[in-house]
């Protein structure tokens, strides 16, 4: 025992990333989706969480025109649509993608969508993201964190006890 590793009270493995690193969870500097994005929309600024490395802020840097165009009626449609389209912003699986939901949507002003992921039920600490869209449910811009592989936490875990 004297030879274990001593874990701080305070230790959060989101903010490890050499766990997080181990676990297959930590995202290169930029993500594929950045790369890919980035070679689509003039301008595109992505701004990265320092603790989890993953995007934070998705806006362009010189104009408010829109990060994606939108064939949806609602800007709810119009947020789950981005979601789909670049999850690989947040390294997203089509099961992670699947585990974003809805809180609200405000359109008063700039219609935003307030979104946030939820697995069995129950909220990703830390996964609120809102998205903000022009007149015709064009993305704007995009604010917050998600996270890959929260679908996928192995059934005995500390998902099967905060569920069971």
């Amino acid at each position: 025992m004297a030879d274990e590793k001593k874990v701080p009270k305070d230790f959060s493995a989101l903010y490890d990333f050499g766990l997080r690193t181990q676990r297959g969870l930590a995202p290169e500097r930029r993500t594929a989706g950045d790369v890919r994005m980035s070679a689509a929309v003039a301008d595109l600024n992505v701004e990265y969480d320092e603790a989890t490395q993953l995007p934070v802020r998705v806006t362009r840097r010189t104009s408010a025109s829109r990060l994606a165009a939108s064939t949806a009626a609602t800007p709810d449609d119009a947020a789950r649509e981005f979601i789909q389209e670049h999850g690989d912003l947040w390294n997203l699986s089509d099961e992670d993608k699947s585990s974003v939901q809805v809180k609200s949507v405000s359109t008063r002003g700039l219609p935003t969508v307030r979104l946030i992921q939820q697995v069995d039920g129950k909220d990703v600490f830390n996964s609120e993201m809102r998205v903000a869209l022009n007149s015709a449910n064009g993305v704007v811009s995009v604010t917050g964190q998600l996270f890959a592989g929260a679908t996928a936490a192995p059934l005995g875990s500390a998902r099967e006890a905060a569920v069971g």
